[in-house]
């Protein structure tokens, strides 16, 4: 975990040295298995750029970076960097924590986004707070008006058949894309994390457009992800 930190190395060592202390006793006190560096850059896109080059365990280049959602991040610029690098690109936007840890609502928008967001999903109730709680995984399809239910819902059953995940159920919502924004809170509204996909444009880059629009439909959310996909994931479990 790298924490980013602007400023100048030279004015800014006993402030570095002080959040990086404070980091690692938070860590200890929590019992989590983290490694964490802090940072100090004069710019947050060139630091993730190198960090995104440059990063492997051992032999084996890391294929995920994630970041804390913060409107003073350039958050098109690192999607496309990490896209650039081979790499799944995530954000994180924790607003109030988690008060249960007992429902996941997944919004599928593409296969790509969809995959990662369902195996995420997974992975999140099978850690030990979560699957304490009995958790469930909603996978939510929106269909456009006119689109058949009934071949929508043959796709999102096999989509299910294939992740061969037994926690989960479904739910086919025909909506307009003006009304998504409304349709996610009233849908989602009770739900302990929310996973959307991060779309792309025409020429297959994520723009300030498209962060504008996630921020709107997980604005009224405590916890969510917000997934891009660099390929297809082969989301079989077991």
């Amino acid at each position: 975990m790298y924490i980013l930190q602007k400023g100048s190395v030279d004015y800014q060592v006993e402030r570095r040295q002080n959040i990086e202390d404070k980091t690692k006793k938070h860590i200890k006190e929590q019992e989590l298995d983290i490694y964490t560096r802090v940072i100090i850059t004069q710019s947050y896109k060139g630091a993730f750029e190198t960090i995104a080059q440059s990063e492997s365990l051992g032999n084996m280049p890391l294929n995920t970076m994630m970041v804390d959602y913060n409107e003073n991040l350039p958050l098109a610029d690192m999607a496309n960097i990490a896209l650039d690098q081979k790499k799944n690109f995530i954000i994180m936007r924790n607003q109030s924590g988690f008060t249960n840890f007992q429902k996941i609502d997944v919004w599928w928008s593409s296969n790509k986004n969809g995959n990662l967001a369902l195996i995420l999903a997974y992975l999140i109730t099978h850690s030990k707070k979560w699957i304490e709680n009995d958790p469930l995984i909603r996978l939510h399809y929106v269909v456009a008006r006119n689109d058949n239910y009934a071949s929508a819902r043959d796709r999102i059953k096999r989509i299910i058949d294939q992740s061969r995940i037994e926690n989960i159920e479904y739910n086919i919502i025909k909506k307009q894309e003006s009304k998504l924004e409304q349709e996610i809170y009233k849908t989602s509204s009770s739900s302990d994390l929310v996973i959307v996909g991060l779309p792309r444009n025409k020429k297959n880059r994520v723009d300030k457009a498209s962060i504008n629009k996630m921020k709107k439909l997980t604005n009224k959310h405590d916890v969510s992800l917000i997934v891009c996909a660099y390929e297809q994931i082969d989301f079989k479990v077991n």
